[in-house]
């Protein structure tokens, strides 16, 4: 699993600057609710967030695998 992440990171850098920019928009939402005790809303956003993740992975992996097959 591991070899299909650093072939992932090294191989796949196009959308490289939209990740960064999507994890600190998170991190700054997370962190403005906390300071603004807002907890639910920050939860909101780790579970929209997290969810998200899931079907990227999936999609990424399914892409990954049918280029190999090709």
């Amino acid at each position: 699993m591991w070899e299909v992440r650093l072939c992932a990171c090294v191989d796949i850098v196009k959308d490289f600057v939209e990740m960064i920019i999507h994890h600190i928009a998170t991190i700054t939402l997370m962190a403005m609710s906390w300071s603004a005790n807002m907890i639910r809303a920050g939860t909101l956003v780790l579970c929209v967030h997290d969810a998200a993740d899931y079907l990227m992975e999936v999609c990424f992996l399914t892409c990954l695998v049918v280029f190999a097959v090709r």
